[in-house]
């Protein structure tokens, strides 16, 4: 790895596992939205930020999952 290329040792990137995705939910039952940099102690390799995103985007049940239309 080249110094200054942008990538951390032990940072995971790209998709979430199932298992992940468990874990993220239940650290949020526990904590709350609110502490990202705390429930991303629980998750090895993620962030805090990477966490709120996965969470807001897609795992809140509040997320409306609907297909994308071309009607309005």
């Amino acid at each position: 790895m080249l110094e200054g290329d942008g990538e951390e040792r032990g940072k995971v990137k790209g998709s979430w596992s199932l298992e992940e995705d468990t874990i993220l939910s239940n650290l949020v039952s526990k904590f709350g939205a609110k502490n990202w940099s705390l429930i991303a102690r629980g998750i090895p390799g993620r962030i805090g930020k990477s966490c709120r995103l996965r969470w807001c985007n897609q795992l809140d049940p509040a997320v409306m999952c609907k297909p994308f239309t071309g009607n309005r």
